[in-house]
């Protein structure tokens, strides 16, 4: 109902429920509705009574998710990393066999069909219209997909979960990487090994360290004596007895002994050495300027 610039709440029969206080009222959704007092927003009920404490700002995040603010002075809606503020996260659920509204800690926008949502400091993930499909469950999460998977924490082990929420790779790792080329990092034990996309194990843990594997087919890993370079096989494009061991190109590997001002080797991407030469004093890593590099023979 509208008076005087003001709405008041109404019952099926036309009688009002609330004093005509509200400004810019919004649409009832599943019973719960946003409405504006002197400033002030609140979320109301189909009986006009507010359910949360009054807010500054509301900020939507999609249809059914706000971030609403209490400010303690002027508030920067674009500055999240002040203290001078507090905030809850609310979700205004679209089925009336859920809560009608529910408070979350955090959320991550995906680009895809679901988010993921924090409650209760564990990661689940909803749809565009609210509706919860994987139950909070997640102790850490990944806010980016590599290959079409995201890594997923629960109880301590790693896994990997796809856009559409289905556990693709339960988790069970101690420790992984991202998916790159086919290929993901992951630690049993002590040691690392590489699994493809559908969770079979490519080459057994046997390294300190695994890098990612790059277009050219290797990867950097390291063993108590050294880093390595390895194909998808698991064999040796370089031995592991290097300092260090970087892909520039998939033409080109530079590997080093001794550290800065030791010897650096300059190889094709079989691994075979082109040239070996010391860096310039404290210069380190010898860099490429126009297709050409400075080394001392």
């Amino acid at each position: 109902a509208y008076k005087d610039g003001k709405f008041a709440v109404i019952n099926a029969k036309g009688d009002p429920l609330t004093s005509f206080i509200y400004e810019k009222p919004e649409p009832f959704k599943n019973g719960i509705a946003l409405a504006v007092s002197e400033n002030q927003y609140y979320f109301i009920n189909d009986k006009g009574k507010r359910i949360t404490r009054a807010y500054d700002y509301i900020i939507p995040l999609s249809d059914y998710l706000w971030r609403a603010v209490v400010s303690t002075h002027n508030y920067d809606k674009d500055d999240y990393n002040t203290n001078s503020y507090q905030e809850d996260l609310i979700k205004l659920n679209p089925r009336k066999d859920q809560p009608a509204i529910e408070f979350f800690q955090s959320y991550k926008k995906t680009g895809y069909a679901l988010d993921f949502i924090l409650k209760d400091s564990l990661w689940g993930m909803v749809d565009t219209a609210g509706k919860m499909v994987i139950s909070p469950q997640f102790e850490k999460i990944d806010d980016k997909f590599y290959q079409g998977l995201a890594r997923v924490k629960k109880n301590g082990l790693w896994g990997w979960i796809s856009p559409k929420g289905e556990i693709k790779i339960p988790p069970q790792f101690e420790d992984s990487g991202n998916f790159s080329n086919g290929f993901a990092g992951i630690k049993i034990g002590d040691y690392w090994g590489y699994i493809d996309t559908i969770g079979r194990i490519r080459i057994e843990p046997k390294f300190e360290r695994a890098m990612e594997f790059k277009k050219s087919g290797m990867a950097s890993v390291w063993e108590s004596f050294g880093m390595a370079l390895i194909d998808t096989s698991g064999n040796y494009v370089l031995e592991p007895t290097y300092g260090i061991v970087l892909e520039l190109n998939p033409n080109y590997i530079i590997t080093n002994i001794g550290g800065v001002g030791g010897w650096w080797g300059w190889n094709d991407k079989n691994g075979k050495v082109l040239f070996e030469s010391r860096s310039e004093g404290t210069k380190g890593l010898p860099h490429f300027q126009q297709g050409r590099v400075r080394v001392v023979i």
